[in-house]
């Protein structure tokens, strides 16, 4: 997987899941949001203002409820796990128990964030917004 930010004077401006045209690409590693500082070789976090919470857990039952709002059923998001691309018959099945047995969900874990560019979520303010949306679920 990888990870592309696009970058104007020096700040980031956009991180997205995926590569994109005016975008630069980074490891898939990098820590690096919105509003960090980029100075040619290294990504600084914004300094005296409010940082942004990093996004908490879901259940499963508050992802598939978001899930279904955006027009994806579970049958859906099953399918894209089975044609998707892995190093390995080991990942696929990684990610085929994460789908169908964890009871929550990290955002960082690696079964969500192949699903990000399918399900329309490559934009990271997208991503977020989506993701406290499934935190705010009674369900």
């Amino acid at each position: 997987m990888t990870k592309s930010v696009k970058i104007e004077n020096g700040v980031v401006t956009n991180v997205i899941v995926g590569e994109q045209e005016d975008h630069t690409l980074v490891p898939a590693d990098t820590i690096v949001g919105v509003g960090w500082a980029f100075d040619g070789e290294r990504f600084t976090p914004p300094t005296g203002g409010a940082m942004i919470a990093p996004l908490g857990t879901i259940t499963r039952a508050q992802l598939i409820d978001v899930l279904l709002d955006r027009g994806t059923f579970e049958h859906q998001v099953t399918a894209m796990l089975e044609n998707a691309n892995y190093p390995d018959d080991i990942a696929k099945a990684r990610a085929m128990n994460a789908w169908q047995n964890a009871t929550e969900y990290r955002p960082d874990h690696p079964m969500v964030t192949k699903l990000r560019i399918p399900l329309g979520l490559a934009d990271d303010d997208e991503f977020r917004a989506a993701w406290l949306d499934a935190q705010q679920r009674m369900v």
